[in-house]
């Protein structure tokens, strides 16, 4: 028996062992096992020194070139990665101010917390420069903001943003700027309205950003390349107004244009049974405005986390609509004038639901013209909030 026991344990060792390597390419860290880049060949990787740009730093293996991280820089008083050792050489003649209060979003609302920074409040004698480099740190204190109208008018064609930034209130009217890489640390925006020249804007893979405000993207007629990231959840209206990504409908899938994850805007001309494709996160505000008028029902996929106010405002013959359980934040009038609603089957409890809408009255989201049920695992609610349990 002791023997059986031993060659169990030998051959256990070996099928581990073997496997460790067969599955070992690309572990993303620093050291380990992994793949040459498709030789086929198994080594231990081995971290070169760091290479970096503006704004991101990186190390891959020295054995077969497999990127190990890559990440924003962390910055100290001195405007130096405390990782890298980039430095950043910041515009002079830039315009500061102290900031003691921050905005953040929560649950869809706007909170004020303290804070301790500075904000960027204008371009100052840097207006000729074709290039702008805002500093992490400003006489000791992190830049965490970009105000309102800092740059509006302005000329230059590239902007570096580093990653104490969590806030930027604008980039308006800045018609020689084409690209805009925005760092990971950045939680909301107001608007780049207006760019005229802008082509790109480009999300870190590990952003933060939460909400996105009125017309953000609006005004920009060459706009043609978004990432939205998956931490995005709330936004205004209008968000790609007459914006090449909107008006063009080769960026469109079946009647909905997607960016990532997001429902941005659809086709009024929908009509029947609408299916949201599996993986989106939220639905942007007024996505399905213009009105479609002839959509009969919406299944909505699980996962989903958002839906944003008025997202289907005046979609006049819906009667039924399906929503996950997974939904944390349901915007005022999302099913506004939605005159026809019989039906919400909802995938959580009633209790879930009445949390969902923050316990507001049920017409603050669903037009009181219509005489919904909504449908949950443990019974119904009706429009006056009265609840039957199965």
């Amino acid at each position: 028996m002791k023997k059986g026991v031993s060659i169990s344990a030998i051959a256990f060792a070996v099928l581990f062992f073997a496997c460790g390597l067969s599955a070992c390419g690309g572990n993303g860290g620093s050291s380990g096992n992994g793949g040459d880049g498709g030789s086929g060949e198994i080594h231990t990787h081995t971290a070169g020194d760091y290479t970096w740009d503006e704004d991101l730093h990186r190390q891959t293996c020295t054995e077969c070139g497999e990127t190990l991280e890559e990440a924003d820089h962390v910055y100290d008083g001195s405007n130096t990665c405390t990782v890298c050792g980039y430095t950043i050489v910041p515009t002079e003649g830039l315009e500061y101010e102290q900031v003691d209060e921050k905005e953040v979003f929560a649950n869809g609302t706007v909170e004020y917390v303290p804070a301790d920074g500075y904000a960027v409040t204008g371009i100052g004698t840097a207006g000729e420069e074709a290039k702008i480099v805002i500093p992490a740190y400003h006489d000791g204190k992190p830049v965490i903001q970009i105000d309102d109208n800092a740059f509006i008018e302005c000329n230059f064609t590239e902007v570096h943003i580093p990653s104490t930034v969590e806030s930027i209130l604008s980039f308006t009217m800045c018609n020689s700027l084409t690209e805009l890489r925005i760092p990971d640390s950045v939680t909301w925006i107001w608007h780049f309205y207006g760019n005229a020249a802008l082509k790109s804007v480009t999300f870190g893979k590990n952003s933060h950003l939460i909400y996105l405000g009125k017309a953000t993207f609006g005004g920009c007629p060459e706009l043609v390349s978004v990432n939205l990231p998956d931490s995005f959840r709330y936004s205004e209206d209008d968000l790609f107004e007459k914006s090449k990504i909107l008006t063009d409908k080769s960026f469109w899938t079946d009647g909905i244009l997607y960016i990532g994850n997001h429902v941005i805007s659809a086709d009024p001309s929908l009509s029947g049974v609408l299916t949201i494709r599996a993986g989106t996160l939220s639905i942007i505000n007024s996505a399905f405005w213009p009105p479609c008028e002839n959509i009969t029902e919406v299944i909505l996929p699980e996962g989903l986390r958002s839906i944003n106010g008025y997202a289907f405002d005046t979609c006049s013959a819906l009667k039924r609509v399906v929503i996950p359980a997974s939904l944390e934040y349901l915007g005022y009038g999302a099913f506004e004038r939605c005159d026809s609603l019989e039906t919400i089957e909802y995938g959580g409890t009633t209790e879930q639901w009445k949390a969902l809408l923050s316990y507001e009255p049920m017409t603050r989201f669903i037009s009181d013209g219509c005489n919904c049920i909504v449908s949950c695992t443990d019974g119904t609610i009706d429009m006056e909030g009265n609840v039957t349990k199965k």
